[in-house]
């Protein structure tokens, strides 16, 4: 797809087309003719716009979608039950493609805690619903099952698997049609079965002898409440980080230093140098010097609460730059006898190197003709961090979220989709303050008006 910084010929002023960059934003319908990516850009197109609404295409969505629907479920205590869908068929091509959109992030549920061989959840969920849902049956043209020899039912193999894609995503909770089933798993670890089991409304048992799985299972089962659990957090954040965060301080690469404060007063302890508490062992003595000196001392003998008994560290408290990771460093040590170096094995101690990306628009403002890039989003290293702005980075902006989110689907959608995004846009374009200069406050977003006026309006064939 093009980029916008090509603009369309029917634009006031051409502009040129450079060569975008990794993380300029692609935006259809604007290298030829910004009508042709339409649809709709037809000879009366615009008429049949005007005269009937968009209809709302559901067709996207899964069959059943969160509704309550019963489903048949044999007798498992009678041996000559019809069989069950599981045992017929089963729908591995879309829960195949599901699994693969689940992929290892998983859900929030699993995510509390780590296990290995985590199984998708997805693939149990299709699992269950297939070895309790009885298999369709075969009919006559008449609408009369197909029986056997015994003069049963014969079961639909052609039907069995759409049958459980077909409720695959509706509510069995709100149903209850397994209310009254028991899912034992003798090898619960992580609990997958467990969890998707009482997601279906099944009773759910599991054993597992390792300690750490019972917990694990047990917690995922457990009703909650998430302010208990916050404040469960803060007590135990309250009371193990003054005992480790002295092993977490760190230097910033570009020389950031970070301060200790003494929660008592408020201050930086490094403010005066003098030893807090009486006993403490953190900093050496300067008494008896003059005050200038004292503050140069305790300013070289920098605080070190590691150096203090842990009762004590409580008293402390840091901001500045933390160890994120710490990883091992191997060494080989020399094998000829008397020489004892140690070479290291990573030839850099440099793990890797994250760097910032986001969407942008490359704009110019026509007043004090600023170059800057309109962001979509903000670029941090992690959501709420600090972040630093160097003073050779480029000027840029920051779109408004609704306006940014409507940007990045721009190309998506039937017709009617990209038509009603393009007039949302244009209304909102003259109040995004994400449009205007970083300089000088004027309004930048000339370029991207006209191209959304453009694709709104599109009408004629070209």
């Amino acid at each position: 797809m093009p980029d916008l910084s090509v603009i369309s010929a029917r634009v006031a002023h051409p502009m040129p087309k450079p060569k975008p960059a990794a993380d300029q934003l692609a935006f259809p319908g604007v290298e030829l003719d910004p009508q042709d990516k339409f649809d709709f850009a037809q000879p009366g197109g615009r008429r049949r716009a005007r005269q009937s609404q968009p209809e709302k295409d559901d067709s996207h969505l899964p069959p059943n979608l969160g509704q309550p629907v019963e489903v048949a479920v044999p007798d498992f205590a009678d041996p000559n039950r019809p069989k069950t869908c599981l045992e017929v068929d089963f729908p591995i091509v879309p829960i195949n493609a599901l699994s693969i959109l689940e992929g290892n992030a998983g859900k929030p549920i699993y995510q509390m805690s780590k296990w290995w061989a985590r199984r998708r959840s997805c693939v149990f969920r299709a699992l269950l619903i297939a070895a309790a849902m009885q298999a369709p049956f075969r009919k006559h043209p008449d609408g009369s099952p197909v029986l056997d020899e015994n003069g049963r039912p014969l079961p639909d193999d052609t039907e069995a698997a759409k049958a459980v894609w077909d409720v695959y995503y509706a509510n069995h909770q709100a149903a209850g049609s397994f209310k009254h089933l028991k899912v034992l798993d003798c090898f619960m670890g992580g609990g997958t079965t467990l969890v998707e089991g009482s997601r279906l409304g099944f009773q759910v048992t599991g054993v597992d002898l390792n300690p750490v799985a019972w917990f694990v299972v047990k917690n995922e089962l457990a009703c909650t409440d998430p302010d208990e659990v916050k404040k469960f957090f803060d007590q135990m954040e309250a009371e193990v980080k003054p005992l480790i965060q002295p092993f977490y301080v760190t230097e910033c690469p570009r020389g950031h230093r970070g301060t200790w404060f003494d929660v008592e007063t408020g201050k930086p302890v490094t403010e005066d140098g003098l030893p807090r508490p009486s006993n403490n062992v953190a900093f050496r003595s300067a008494k008896g010097r003059p005050s200038a000196q004292r503050k140069a001392t305790a300013a070289a003998t920098a605080f070190d609460p590691a150096a203090l008994p842990p009762e004590e560290r409580k008293r402390y408290r840091y901001e500045g730059p933390e160890i994120i990771y710490t990883f091992w460093a191997k060494h080989g040590p020399c094998t000829k006898p008397g020489c004892g170096h140690r070479t290291p094995i990573f030839r850099s101690p440099v793990i890797a190197e994250k760097k910032l990306g986001v969407k942008f628009i490359p704009l110019v403002c026509k007043s004090c003709k600023t170059a800057f890039h309109a962001e979509l989003g903000s670029a941090r290293m992690a959501p709420a961090a600090e972040r630093v702005v160097l003073d050779n980075e480029r000027p840029f902006s920051e779109l408004s979220q609704p306006f940014a989110r409507l940007l990045a689907e721009y190309g998506q959608g039937n017709k009617d989709e990209k038509r009603a995004r393009a007039a949302e846009l244009f209304g909102k374009v003259e109040s995004e303050p994400g449009l205007r200069c970083p300089k000088c406050g004027t309004f930048a977003g000339q370029y991207l008006r006209d191209v959304l006026n453009n694709h709104r309006q599109a009408a004629t064939a070209k």
